[in-house]
C-alpha cells in the first residue's frame, strides 16, 4: 500500500521508540491502531453505499411506470394522434418591400 520495506518500517519504529520512551510507545501504537480502524471502517462503508446506489439503478421499473412509458412512446392505432394544421400558401401574409425611405433589416 505505501510501498515500504521491513527495513524502513524497524527504522521507523526504533525512532518512534526512542522519540516515546518505553512507556508512551504502546500507547500510541494502540491509537495508532484505532485510527487506522476507523479509516478503513469509514472507506468499507463509503465504498458499500456507491455500490448501493449504483445497484440501485438497475433495478428494474416497476410495471406501472413500463406501461407508462409504453404508452407514451409509441401511440395506439385507434386514438387520434394531434396534428398540426397544414397552411395554405394564400394563408401566409406577403410582406411589402421596404420603401426607399425605410431603412431595411440590419
Amino acid at each position: 500500500m505505501f510501498n515500504i520495506n521491513p527495513l524502513e518500517i524497524i527504522v521507523i519504529l526504533a525512532l518512534a521508540l526512542i522519540i516515546l520512551g518505553p512507556q508512551k510507545f504502546p500507547e500510541a501504537g494502540r491509537w495508532l491502531g484505532k485510527a487506522m480502524r476507523e479509516v478503513r471502517s469509514f472507506t468499507d462503508d463509503l465504498t458499500r453505499d456507491v455500490r448501493t446506489s449504483f445497484d440501485e439503478d438497475r433495478i428494474p421499473a416497476r410495471p406501472a411506470v413500463k406501461d407508462a412509458v409504453a404508452r407514451y412512446a409509441e401511440p395506439e392505432e385507434d386514438s387520434q394522434a394531434v396534428t398540426k394544421p397544414e397552411l395554405e400558401p394564400t394563408a401566409v401574409a406577403k410582406a411589402d418591400p421596404p420603401e426607399e425611405n425605410e431603412p431595411g433589416p440590419v
